[in-house]
């Protein structure tokens, strides 16, 4: 399956049924959530989906209004609620809270049933709102699924989900890369290739704190206040722009040149603990770089490599395998003391973790894996004892081998 966003352009008539849409989704899922807490925590009775669904039919009758609107947005209503409700029992989340009218994003999900939602002309036809305008002429091949509308401030988009859809993969080719990431460099790769996200994020950055500066001298809920959440929120949106621009056009040109990628795994929710490299980390973006590597390798017939978080890259010399324990965070070059060889801090990591990645390929290879699958290799270090499970695959299920 995959995504496409569109910027999409609607009519007053449009925007009074999408907003009123909104107000449908958000007023069934308020009544819904309140009905299933009462008989969750005071009468200990789980109230499901399908029951819901059961008496959302006698809400309509009750309340005229909402057929106006498409109905299979209030069964993902529903839906979404469902699994909310379901994370709540397991422990996973805290309380539901409930949709706001003031959220500045504000969306709905319709199911496309018997081609209620599909390409028209030049633009994109959903149920009750007819045809939306779009700026996006993309049109992949395959079956839509849903559409969700979404607004933001006065912006408009639709995300289609596609399945069944065809990708043409690109070419085979024999390089294998190995991909260090960091604070200082973005990324860097075993060639000596050094890619940074554009300068502009970090002046953007200048003028939120700015903005955030400003916003905490105002009077909370005033006009002024309001003004300026606006601005950050479309700072905020810009720099996401920015940076997911970057990771797809690097993502693309790693997967394009190279048939074997490795890159490290990183515990980068306990790395945010350290509140004086947060906001770098979290500027980087490398999980949204990581997950776009992931699915483009699915696409594309490439192997993606994940080494064993505890694997020293930085530490090792590249040459002569000698372990550096002495070297720290702020010396981006160092010389080792046996080969005497000269490094760049991110160029050996990156090295080491090619080296890796290879020798654990060959090494599942060589176990007998057949040519035309791949594995999936974990690797879980307990006491400093790895234990290995292998499962072979077909290359088009999982081209993901993980250390």
């Amino acid at each position: 399956m995959m995504g496409v966003v569109y910027r999409v352009f609607p009519d007053e008539s449009q925007k009074v049924l999408i907003n009123k849409t909104f107000g449908c989704v958000r007023k069934v899922y308020n009544f819904f959530l309140n009905g299933r807490n009462i008989q969750y925590d005071a009468l200990g009775e789980y109230f499901g989906y399908n029951r819901c669904c059961n008496y959302l039919t006698t809400y309509k009758e009750k309340n005229p209004y909402l057929k106006e609107v498409d109905s299979t947005a209030l069964q993902s209503a529903l839906k979404h609620l469902e699994y909310a409700f379901q994370n709540k029992i397991k422990g996973l989340t805290g309380d539901i809270k409930f949709k706001s009218r003031k959220n500045p994003v504000q969306s709905y999900t319709s199911k496309n049933n018997k081609n209620t939602i599909r390409f028209e002309a030049d633009g994109i036809r959903l149920p009750k709102i007819g045809v939306l305008r779009a700026k996006n002429k993309l049109r992949p091949h395959g079956r839509i699924l849903s559409a969700t509308v979404r607004r933001e401030d006065d912006k408009f988009y639709v995300s289609l989900l596609f399945t069944d859809n065809k990708i043409k993969a690109y070419e085979d080719s024999d390089n294998v890369i190995g991909i260090d990431v960091g604070i200082k460099n973005t990324v860097t790769t075993s060639d000596g290739e050094i890619y940074n996200i554009p300068p502009k994020v970090f002046k953007l950055q200048k003028q939120i704190d700015k903005l955030h500066k400003k916003l905490s001298r105002q009077k909370r809920d005033g006009k002024n206040y309001q003004r300026t959440r606006k601005r950050l929120r479309k700072k905020y949106k810009k720099i996401h722009n920015i940076i997911d621009n970057f990771m797809h056009h690097l993502s693309s040109k790693i997967i394009r040149e190279n048939q074997i990628i490795c890159i490290e795994t990183l515990n980068i929710k306990n790395m945010m603990q350290n509140h004086k490299l947060a906001r770098n980390i979290q500027t980087q973006c490398w999980n949204s770089l990581f997950t776009k590597l992931k699915y483009k390798s699915e696409w594309h017939n490439r192997t993606l490599i994940r080494i064993n978080q505890w694997y020293p890259s930085t530490k090792l010399c590249n040459n002569c395998q000698y372990k550096n324990e002495e070297i720290t965070l702020k010396e981006r070059e160092w010389t080792c003391p046996e080969c005497h060889q000269h490094h760049d801090r991110d160029v050996n990591a990156a090295i080491n973790i090619k080296n890796e990645g290879k020798k654990v390929y060959d090494e599942l290879m060589n176990r007998g894996a057949p040519g035309d699958s791949l594995c999936y290799y974990e690797s879980i270090d307990s006491s400093k004892q790895e234990t290995l499970n292998i499962k072979h695959c077909s290359r088009k299920e999982l081209p993901v081998i993980e250390l």
